[in-house]
């Protein structure tokens, strides 16, 4: 059956580079993104991503290598 829900979504990214020398740098980002319903909490979702990795610039192009961890939590429930 169909849900009906008022509520709010929303976003958020922070990045950071830190220069190393010699066009390499340490980069760092996160980006956090959701949905919470104030009248039907079962259906919030909210989702994070976190990256830590080495990143090389030049004036033409940008290269990254970043693993990052993942994380989901739906209906206030990790996933």
């Amino acid at each position: 059956m169909p849900q009906t829900a008022h509520g709010i979504a929303y976003s958020l990214s922070l990045g950071k580079d830190f220069n190393l020398g010699n066009r390499y740098y340490l980069a760092f980002e996160n980006e956090l993104f959701g949905k919470s319903y104030w009248d039907n909490h079962d259906y919030d979702d909210i989702y994070n991503r976190t990256s830590l990795g080495v990143r090389y610039k030049t004036a033409q192009s940008t290269l990254s290598l970043l693993p990052f961890y993942e994380k989901r939590w739906y209906g206030g429930e990790s996933y």
